[in-house]
């Protein structure tokens, strides 16, 4: 699971390089693993524990949001424009 921290750190966070040569299993404050391409192993977290899980953006989960994803959508640019909802605590 890629984890991207969306407003605390922990100090063991990796850069944008260094994840694409890990590949999962990591945290990062990197909005570009927010992507279609990452599909199945990206959550962003909030220092309050709730969490957005990308699979199930993906897959149609309502609670997030009310519009529906096509391929075409620029996931990153929506989670910055705050378009998604988060979920409770993980």
């Amino acid at each position: 699971m890629i984890e991207i921290r969306w407003n605390f750190s922990k100090g063991d966070e990796i850069s944008y390089g260094e994840g694409l040569e890990k590949e999962v299993g990591f945290a990062t404050h990197c909005l570009e693993f927010f992507s279609q391409h990452f599909w199945d192993a990206v959550r962003v977290v909030k220092e309050d524990g709730s969490y957005i899980d990308l699979r199930e953006l993906l897959a149609g989960d309502d609670f997030y949001t009310s519009k529906e994803i096509r391929p075409e959508h620029n996931l990153r640019k929506m989670l910055l424009a705050g378009s998604f909802n988060f979920k409770g605590k993980l």
